[in-house]
């Protein structure tokens, strides 16, 4: 076990590792029971790779490009 968070089914969670491995999943597509009771394994890592850290992006979070931001003009 990493973390525990609190999040909503359509909520995303951003898993990166030490080797800078990254990963973003659905929260509702992570089973919430695994078989024989030993949890769920949700990202793979080379050996000797770690969890560095986990966070959570409301679904109310939406995606942009830099790029596509407005911009004013104050003149």
């Amino acid at each position: 076990v990493s973390t525990v968070k609190a999040v909503a089914d359509d909520d995303h969670l951003l898993i990166m590792s030490e080797a800078g491995q990254i990963m973003r999943i659905r929260a509702g597509d992570v089973s919430e029971v695994g078989r024989n009771t030993k949890g769920v394994v949700v990202m793979r890592l080379e050996d000797g790779d770690r969890v560095a850290s986990v966070d959570v992006v409301p679904e109310s979070v939406e995606e942009t490009d830099a790029g596509d931001e407005d911009e004013e003009d104050d003149g």
